[in-house]
């Protein structure tokens, strides 16, 4: 008889573990849930200062910082002179500028490279995508999944859109 009493304890102490996992399971994935809809969800607004006029604005390491330091929302055009592929880019970001009348920050490649303040850039041309001063994403042209951005004009709106509120 007490074996079978030890057995049935062992029993609801396993089913008992089986639930509490599976609720801490389920608690985790829901968590995870949420933030991650939260993080897609957040897209934001440029300072208004970026908005009307559709033009570049060169930039210095300095004046990035400055911008960062200052929690301002904006774009920034990573190039590289004498690059085919810079200018190309270039052009697909100006027709877009232009037909949505907002600025952009730009600046040379190894200058945002030596300025620190885009972790993980390895290539250019990109655009890099500050909220509140803190870096939120760019675009990877070693990436296939933003070549179309890179493309063109309707590529890089959708890319755009993902992130910046109307």
């Amino acid at each position: 008889m007490t074996d079978e009493v030890h057995g049935a304890a062992q029993s609801m102490s396993a089913r008992k573990k089986f639930i509490i996992g599976g609720a801490i399971a389920v608690a985790v994935v829901a968590i995870v849930s949420v933030i991650v809809v939260l993080m897609l969800g957040r897209k934001f607004r440029l300072s208004d200062g970026y908005y009307g006029a559709g033009e570049f604005i060169n930039v210095s390491s300095d004046e990035l910082r400055q911008a960062v330091d200052e929690r301002k929302s904006f774009a920034l055009l990573i190039w590289q002179p004498g690059c085919l592929t810079s200018t190309d880019f270039e052009k697909v970001v100006k027709s877009f500028s232009e037909a949505e009348k907002v600025s952009f920050l730009r600046m040379e490649f190894s200058d945002v490279k030596m300025s620190g303040l885009v972790e993980g850039l390895k290539y250019y041309p990109s655009v890099a995508l500050f909220r509140d001063g803190k870096m939120v994403t760019f675009l990877r042209s070693d990436s296939n999944d933003d070549l179309p951005a890179l493309q063109s004009v309707e590529g890089f709106r959708e890319w755009w859109e993902k992130y910046i509120k109307e």
